[in-house]
């Protein structure tokens, strides 16, 4: 039995066709997979940073009330007006017709008197009038010299001179013979306050002149 070769020859229209399929197939596929290029990554990333966060609302804060409320102090009663007050050294309030309170403050017990006391200043001593010239020192008749001392003498209760103090004087001579003399010789009614004798201050000059 003699075989014959037969050559089959492919189907150029299926083949097409084949091709056709496989391309569609494969343009799907690579419009399937999303954009991974570094540009759309970058500007992705940027979106996200400007974009602000928009903060979520809080709800108010509500404080919560004490459990315990302090007590309220209860107010004096209001005194009817023009009530007479017995306590003294106290502050009182009297309500007065509109519902205020007035204080009225005690009454303070009365300044004494102010005395105004009577004074009187020293005199000199009438009985002792001519003992108030001192003695002429000798060394100043000699020199012919002429002068005078002022002194401020504290006169006891007494009316004699305690203490002597030099104000001033033209010679020192003159000085020494009014301090000997106003110890010694002088005397004065002394000064009086309220009638009663107390010490005090006065001053005196005594001038030394030479016989004409």
């Amino acid at each position: 039995m003699a075989y014959a070769d037969v050559k089959t020859r492919p189907n150029r229209a299926s083949i097409g066709g084949t091709l056709f399929i496989n391309g569609l197939i494969v343009t799907g596929i690579i419009l399937a997979v999303p954009d991974v290029s570094p540009l759309n990554i970058v500007h992705t990333k940027l979106i996200r940073i400007l974009t602000p966060e928009v903060p979520k609302p809080t709800k108010p804060m509500v404080k919560q009330q004490a459990a315990s409320a302090k007590p309220t102090p209860t107010p004096p009663s209001p005194q009817p007006a023009g009530s007479a007050l017995t306590n003294a050294g106290t502050t009182s309030t009297l309500s007065g017709g509109d519902g205020s309170n007035i204080a009225v403050l005690p009454e303070l017990p009365p300044l004494p008197p102010i005395h105004n006391s009577v004074y009187s200043a020293a005199r000199i001593n009438p009985g002792y009038a001519n003992a108030l010239q001192p003695l002429y020192p000798p060394g100043m008749i000699r020199a012919e010299m002429e002068g005078f001392a002022t002194v401020r003498v504290l006169i006891g209760t007494d009316g004699r001179v305690k203490q002597v103090e030099a104000v001033k004087a033209s010679d020192t001579a003159f000085l020494d013979a009014t301090r000997k003399q106003a110890l010694s010789k002088w005397r004065f009614l002394p000064a009086t306050r309220d009638g009663e004798p107390v010490e005090s201050w006065r001053e005196m000059t005594v001038r030394f002149q030479l016989p004409d």
